[in-house]
């Protein structure tokens, strides 16, 4: 438990190095399968289903946290503007880039 009364919440190096190593294998494994097209179909099924999984017990967890839905409004227009900032900034380099680099003008 932290000392904010969550479980889980912390970022330690055991954590890290736990994700890097899963990178790592998951790395691996997609090297290992990169001639099978069904297998690499398989994993990418697998990975959205996962990504899905993982989002919604994301929600839960914030769902249950008191402290973030008390600051709700204050966190959530934080939230939308990063959220613009970033897809903005991320439209800003990629339109010209793939403008440059595949040649097409739109």
């Amino acid at each position: 438990m932290n000392p904010d009364g969550y479980p889980g919440t912390g970022c330690g190096t055991q954590k890290m190095w736990n994700i890097l190593i899963f990178f790592a294998v998951g790395v691996f494994l997609g090297w290992l399968i990169r001639k099978h097209p069904k297998w690499i179909k398989s994993a990418s099924w697998g990975s959205s289903i996962l990504l899905g999984l993982l989002i919604f017990l994301l929600g839960v967890s914030t769902g249950s946290r008191p402290d973030v839905l008390g600051n709700f409004s204050k966190l959530g227009f934080t939230a939308v503007a990063l959220a613009l900032g970033g897809i903005a900034g991320s439209m800003m380099f990629v339109i010209p880039a793939t403008r440059k680099w595949t040649g097409r003008q739109k």
